[in-house]
């Protein structure tokens, strides 16, 4: 979650789910997300153990990597999101040349292939 407001945008939390949280910190290695709804079931699962969130006193956004693995009941799609501290993180999927920049203010996504 990005927000703040003393200091503009900032990371705020890291969680697997925007719902509140009961019972402590959520699972972050790995957590998997599962659509129920499409048939087959598609997940999301990914690893945030490695990312860094207060290396030093007002950063602002993490360092580290987030690995993903997309899985549609047939296909599983690795990926991974390389956080710098800096608002842009860098998308790579296996197999494929570039990726994509995600800005972490903006939320926007450009490819970069």
């Amino acid at each position: 979650m990005i927000g703040g407001s003393s200091n503009l945008n900032e990371l705020a939390e890291l969680r697997s789910s925007v719902a509140a949280v009961s019972g402590g910190i959520p699972d972050v290695d790995p957590s998997t997300l599962t659509d129920n709804a499409s048939s087959p079931a598609c997940t999301l699962t990914f690893n945030i153990s490695g990312l860094v969130t207060d290396e030093e006193p007002g950063q602002e956004f993490p360092r580290g990597t987030v690995t993903l693995a997309i899985f549609d009941g047939t296909t599983t799609v690795n990926a991974n999101m390389v956080f710098d501290k800096t608002a842009v993180a860098r998308v790579t999927i296996d197999g494929l040349s570039g990726g994509f920049d995600f800005n972490l203010e903006t939320l926007t996504l450009t490819a970069t292939f």
